[in-house]
């Protein structure tokens, strides 16, 4: 599931969905709720409202990760639905300011690198824009991990790839990836970090992703000690100005990395 604010509506709500058949077949959906006047509500009067305004998309294949991103379209920011599946595609979703209805549009006008990876389903995928970069990473079931870093570029109005994209082969699928910051204030943002964690080992920090891409690895310890790592998210726990790294094992432990400042380690 997803939710986020658009040009279009104030709140949209959305997530996947499976029925079963009495014939033991499985049918997939994704559901869009909008809401485009929920500024003067309560949350808890949007919610209840937010629930008559759905649409259902039929998808013939099993959903892995739903996430959202910003696009430009004619040099207008758009908000777009990205949907990975076990087709080995990433399905796009836009809505159509006519009907106002999403329709799906074709992931290769906005993200060809996106479109180029088809030899695994894509279980974790990060778009993340910092400053003047952006970072699109992709984790795949097969254990591979794809990152392309883009540079906004004012005579286009639009960002454009640095290098070539870059990967690596882990030894396991990978279940989360998250680009983050070292420190959470947004005027200042530090060195840029990506957080990698795999079903079947220990979690990686990527540091300075930015610059130097994947030639910088740090193992995080223990977190391979409590069965598999499940998901991950990044957020300043203590307030003290710098992100922590969340990680959630299918042991049921949570598990807290802070960053050393003076010596630079986790």
């Amino acid at each position: 599931m997803d939710t986020f604010s658009s040009d279009q509506s104030n709140l949209v709500f959305a997530l996947t969905t499976v029925h079963t058949e009495g014939d033991g077949q499985h049918n997939f959906t994704l559901r869009i709720y909008s809401l485009d006047d929920a500024s003067q509500m309560y949350i808890e009067e949007a919610i209840f409202r937010i629930a008559e305004q759905c649409q259902v998309i039929r998808i013939p294949f099993t959903p892995m990760q739903l996430f959202h991103t910003r696009i430009n379209i004619n040099g207008e920011s758009n908000t777009c639905l990205l949907l990975c599946g076990n087709d080995g595609g990433v399905h796009l979703y836009l809505r159509n300011k006519s009907t106002n209805k999403w329709e799906e549009e074709h992931v290769r006008s906005y993200f060809p690198f996106l479109a180029s990876l088809s030899e695994s389903s894509i279980l974790s995928l990060e778009i993340r824009e910092i400053g003047d970069l952006k970072i699109v990473a992709a984790g795949c079931q097969n254990g591979r991990l794809h990152v392309s870093i883009m540079k906004f570029d004012t005579s286009v109005g639009d960002f454009v790839p640095m290098d070539e994209p870059a990967c690596v082969v882990l030894f396991s699928p990978i279940t989360s990836i998250s680009v983050f910051s070292s420190s959470s204030s947004k005027v200042s943002p530090g060195d840029i970090h990506m957080l990698v964690t795999c079903a079947v080992e220990r979690a990686i920090i990527y540091c300075n992703v930015d610059k130097l891409v994947l030639n910088r690895p740090v193992y995080l310890k223990e977190c391979s000690q409590y069965d598999s790592v499940l998901c991950s998210n990044i957020m300043d726990v203590d307030w003290d100005g710098n992100n922590e790294i969340l990680v959630g094992t299918y042991g049921r432990e949570l598990l807290v990395y802070k960053q050393d400042i003076d010596h630079h380690n986790i």
